[in-house]
């Protein structure tokens, strides 16, 4: 696997992933971030999740959520 950093999103609706997708591109991460808040925000309890994966053991880290968790920040 090479260095390149990945980005992850997750669609979550009641508390279960209804879909997932990576991309390299923090740019189209962040597009499709904004899209599925579009595309999906109608299902009941969603919540979509953009992280990054960073660091030598891979973690995956949250760049943003929505909608927003309280006090985060």
């Amino acid at each position: 696997m090479d260095d390149q950093t990945q980005y992850r999103l997750t669609l979550l609706s009641g508390g279960r992933m209804v879909m997932e997708g990576t991309w390299f591109d923090a740019a189209v991460a962040d597009r499709k971030f904004r899209s599925w808040i579009g595309d999906y925000s109608g299902l009941k309890d969603t919540r979509i999740v953009l992280e990054e994966q960073a660091g030598p053991a891979g973690q995956w880290l949250v760049v943003k959520t929505w909608p927003q968790e309280t006090g985060a920040q």
